[in-house]
């Protein structure tokens, strides 16, 4: 619940650009009209993956590999990753900048290694729990709002969202 002042849009939309599909997975967040502050603190994409009821096996896997890249002036910088598992517990969310990713209107490859999901560090909250790769369900995007960012408006595009040995 984003609240009346700030839009949240999530679907695909075309590429026509080389080494990407015809669409990409998209989330665009936005006021909601010119009067509207946009007072919120996070938003997001979620790819559910449906392989089965108990979710995808990635035990054999070392990396979450995708493209991403955002609208021209946008905020949205302080976005994370995380990966959910068929618990529903709230789980570890890893900041796309920590890998050498800076946000741009450029697509980028990010590689996370898997393991910085299912090791809780100190920097997390208590109540993360690591995932478990045996039932992987989702794949998330969290673009968060600080005080360095006023309004947190734009959009993000992900792509080719892939697992790697």
């Amino acid at each position: 619940n984003y609240g009346k002042n700030i839009k949240v849009e999530t679907g695909y939309k075309k590429v026509k650009e080389p080494g990407h599909g015809n669409f990409a997975a998209h989330v665009t967040i936005s006021k909601n009209d010119s009067k509207g502050d946009a007072n919120w603190s996070g938003g997001g994409l979620v790819l559910v993956f449906k392989d089965n009821a108990s979710g995808v096996d990635l035990t054999g896997y070392k990396y979450l590999q995708f493209d991403m890249k955002a609208s021209e002036n946008s905020q949205l910088q302080n976005t994370k990753i995380k990966l959910e598992d068929t618990s529903g517990m709230q789980r570890p969310e890893r900041l796309v900048s920590k890998y050498g990713v800076k946000i741009s209107p450029q697509w980028q490859k990010v590689r996370i290694p898997l393991k910085d999901f299912v090791e809780v560090g100190e920097d997390d909250p208590e109540h993360w729990k690591k995932v478990d790769l045996k039932s992987v369900s989702k794949f998330l995007t969290v673009s968060v709002r600080d005080a360095n960012i006023h309004n947190g408006d734009g959009t993000l595009f992900i792509d080719n969202v892939r697992f790697a040995k």
